[in-house]
């Protein structure tokens, strides 16, 4: 994957929920999402996608719908993962 294709710092979340968001971009889709561990393995967990991706730059909209959904995400399975 090139630098172009992925973005390995696209904000963090708050709210008591420190994770890094992450995002890569495949035939105009970025896909956001964040990195834990699942099983003993790094995974990388898709929390949403912006299908109609035009610009090199993400939507501050969809951005902070991500990183609600990484805070929702954590709250429900972050202690029952690793």
């Amino acid at each position: 994957m090139t630098d172009k294709q992925f973005n390995g710092n696209e904000g963090r979340t708050k709210g008591g929920v420190n994770r890094m968001l992450m995002a890569f971009k495949v035939h105009k889709i970025r896909c956001y999402g964040f990195v834990c561990p699942l099983e003993g393995r790094k995974t990388f967990v898709i929390v949403d996608l912006d299908p109609a991706k035009k610009t090199d730059k993400g939507k501050v909209r969809v951005l902070d719908r991500a990183k609600d959904r990484v805070i929702a995400f954590e709250k429900r399975y972050g202690e029952s993962y690793e």
